[in-house]
């Protein structure tokens, strides 16, 4: 009986420890206002010819390629194969359907050197392709709730995924109660084995067309995995396995919203334009992406862009093991002028190897938009 006690108290004193060690963990920072000199510059732009075709994605897979997606709803996807030079390579269809290699709404999460992973929402399941997306084979999921559109990576060195999923808690006339919840998802020979690393409840979650910012939003960097709590801005560092290796927390200086505020400002808000989704203040959200920029980790702050549109954004920039550095603009994060009075979120951003950077512009003209494809080269210092 003493030996049972001695122990369960040796497992209560661990747990402790545990719990105190993760609160010891999180790291409070308070950013100075520096500046640091990092730019991107511009190495070479090609327009893409997509009159007749929705708005293009990119995606870059882990070898020296750059694939750019054409989804048509109800029609077959288009896929554009360009080389690290931005020269045009070859042209590939996935057809639309339910059959094996076919696909409803699908979303390229990142391939190796072999293959090339794409999920599909829809449907719930992840199709392997090779190189020249011809069908190999396919995982299906369990319903693991709502896929959330943002921040998945194919890992292809650990056969795994990371994606992140939501589910409705309960509902009330001020909202909708979810819960989010970020997966590592190992890819084995038959089936997918899910293993949960992250979960955040939002009170106010209503639907997906009115969430006031993303909750959470993460990406996988340099054989770690970061994810970022966009409300609180708080940063978790991870290894692959899911296990906690650093978390911090960013002290805001201005005045927050309280919880009746932000209630106020998303009523207030709700129904309007879907592009106002993503016009609100930083006192209301202080955080919006992270996301790999050249040798470290860059978080975007949230901003009003609606009176500032074409100004640059402020951007917190840090290193691999979360050490704030100083602070940087990147001026190609804005929203380019419509002439028929709207506007158009204006870049669409994918990180590649290390320092260089892949991105569509949109620009609005009087009949139709214009798609431009652009390498860009991370500089330090002077350079």
């Amino acid at each position: 009986m003493k030996r049972v006690f001695f122990i369960l108290m040796i497992l209560v004193i661990s747990l402790i420890n545990c719990k105190s060690k993760e609160k010891i963990n999180e790291k409070v920072l308070d950013l100075n206002n520096n500046f640091i000199s990092l730019k991107l510059v511009e190495e070479k732009s090609i327009k893409l010819d997509v009159v007749t075709k929705d708005m293009p994605g990119i995606a870059k897979i882990d070898d020296d390629f750059i694939y750019i997606t054409f989804l048509n709803l109800d029609k077959n996807m288009e896929i554009w194969k360009y080389n690290d030079n931005l020269e045009f390579q070859d042209k590939f269809i996935l057809k639309y359907g339910h059959g094996p290699g076919e696909v409803i709404n699908p979303r390229i999460y990142g391939g190796g050197l072999n293959n090339i992973l794409i999920y599909d929402p829809p449907s719930y399941k992840y199709n392997l392709y090779d190189k020249n997306f011809k069908f190999i084979k396919q995982y299906r999921l369990s319903d693991l709730g709502t896929f959330l559109y943002y921040g998945y990576k194919y890992i292809p060195e650990h056969n795994c995924i990371l994606d992140a999923f939501y589910t409705y808690v309960s509902k009330s006339k001020t909202g909708m109660k979810a819960v989010i919840k970020i997966y590592l998802i190992s890819l084995l020979k038959e089936k997918t084995k899910n293993k949960e690393i992250f979960n955040i409840t939002i009170d106010k979650f209503k639907n997906y067309k009115s969430i006031v910012a993303y909750p959470v939003h993460f990406t996988y960097f340099d054989k770690y995995i970061y994810i970022l709590n966009t409300k609180e801005y708080k940063i978790y560092k991870m290894d692959i396995k899911g296990k906690l290796i650093k978390n911090i927390k960013v002290k805001f200086k201005g005045k927050r919203f309280t919880e009746n505020e932000i209630e106020k400002w998303i009523e207030s808000h709700y129904g309007s334009k879907y592009k106002n989704r993503f016009l609100y203040p930083e006192e209301l959200w202080p955080a919006c992406w992270i996301m790999p920029l050249g040798k470290g980790i860059a978080v975007g702050r949230r901003k009003d862009y609606n009176t500032n549109r074409n100004e640059p954004i402020i951007v917190d920039y840090f290193d691999k093991d979360l050490n704030f550095i100083g602070k940087i603009k990147l001026s190609y994060f804005k929203y380019w002028n419509d002439p028929n009075g709207g506007q158009q979120f204006a870049d669409i951003l994918f990180n590649c190897k290390g320092d260089i950077i892949y991105r569509i512009k949109i620009e609005a003209k009087e009949d139709e938009e214009e798609y431009s494809l652009i390498k860009f080269k991370v500089k330090y210092g002077k350079e």
